[in-house]
């Protein structure tokens, strides 16, 4: 008993590191309705990866079917003419980019001075 414990612990924390390490995860099942997950540094990567895992273990490639992808959130950083910092976040860049920007706008003299300096995805 102790020894499947171990195992199961084991096992959810390497799952908890691999999450973790990863921006985005997918999943995915087959027609006998079993489900896979797979994570990727990103949505192309999470994708991928998960129908490798569903192919390798279905009859039909046809069968798999993707489920859902959390890509994780992008956020951006920018500012304006008068120094002041902002930060805008979304599900994509260009989500995160506007709202950046509509901050940015939403507290400047001139919106035309506002801009984004960098966007990445946590």
């Amino acid at each position: 008993m102790k020894s499947l414990i171990c195992k199961i612990a084991v096992i959810c924390l390497s799952l908890i590191a691999v999450t973790s390490a990863s921006a985005a995860q997918c999943q995915a099942h087959n027609a006998k309705g079993m489900v896979f997950v797979a994570n990727g540094v990103n949505r192309a990567d999470a994708t991928a990866n998960v129908m490798q895992k569903c192919v390798r273990n279905s009859v039909y490639a046809k069968n798999c079917v993707i489920d859902w992808c959390n890509a994780g959130e992008w956020e951006c950083h920018g500012g304006n003419a008068r120094g002041q910092k902002f930060v805008g976040t979304g599900p994509t860049r260009a989500i995160a980019a506007a709202n950046l920007m509509g901050y940015c706008a939403a507290n400047s003299a001139y919106a035309r001075n506002c801009y984004i300096k960098t966007c990445f995805q946590r």
